[in-house]
């Protein structure tokens, strides 16, 4: 998840930015957190179950996570002077997926 607001979080809110760096980097509490931005629990929930979803709708949509993955992959293929067939194949796949 954290990688997934790393790269979304732009498209998130401010809170829902705020709510899960909380959660995710610091590792606080749903209480720790309702405390800190004077909210309740529930509410800190909330804001975090719908900042997870709108995460996994966007690399859902867009993909990028998952093609960074597949590319760092290939290129740890090419360091390790891996076939380059099976390279072409990975970034085949990779620029065919929509």
């Amino acid at each position: 998840m954290a990688i997934l607001l790393d790269t979304y979080e732009r498209l998130l809110t401010k809170t829902q930015v705020s709510i899960l760096r909380m959660r995710f980097d610091e590792d606080l509490s749903l209480g720790e957190i309702g405390e800190i931005l004077n909210i309740s629990r529930q509410a800190v929930r909330n804001a975090i179950i719908k900042g997870e979803e709108k995460l996994r709708f966007y690399e859902d949509t867009l993909k990028i996570v998952k093609r960074d993955r597949a590319i760092k992959n290939v290129l740890n293929k090419l360091k390790s002077n891996a076939d380059l067939s099976e390279c072409a194949d990975i970034l085949k796949n990779v620029l065919e997926e929509n």
